[in-house]
């Protein structure tokens, strides 16, 4: 090839072979299986708000009055994204945020839960088909 030293490619060859045994033996070791997607935004908001999550006496009227249980409540926590451009989470002291996900009918559902340190409220429930069909709940 290029007048290089008749040991470089084995050289070049071994350390090829070793990095590669390197990065197998590293990702079976501590990264096989592993949820690694706990580090980003979306992820840290939901677990903060699902761990801290308090319900007040209003709110829980308001998923009386649409068939949702408090267990419900938390599937769909699980199972909601966080939107993050019609939240406020550089809001002081605690930042808003607003989560979207489905009910269990297949209806769209968004809820505003402040989130502080060491408690989450929730503060409003939106449910579209809800508003369409001006249901009255005694709630509101």
């Amino acid at each position: 090839m290029l007048n290089q030293p008749p040991g470089f490619l084995r050289r070049l060859r071994l350390y090829g072979l070793g990095f590669l045994l390197g990065c197998v033996l590293v990702y079976f070791l501590l990264l096989r299986g592993k949820d690694r997607t706990g580090w980003l935004p979306e992820r840290r908001v939901k677990t903060q708000i699902d761990s801290t999550l308090s319900i007040s006496p209003d709110i829980k009227c308001v998923l009386e009055c649409n068939r949702i249980s408090e267990g419900d409540l938390r599937v769909i926590l699980k199972g909601s994204s966080v939107n993050f451009s019609e939240s406020s989470p550089q809001k002081a002291p605690c930042p808003i945020y607003v989560l979207q996900g489905k009910l269990k009918t297949g209806e769209q559902i968004k809820l505003d839960v402040e989130s502080c340190d060491t408690l989450s409220r929730l503060l409003k429930i939106h449910i579209p088909e809800f508003e369409k069909q001006s249901r009255v709940c005694p709630c509101n």
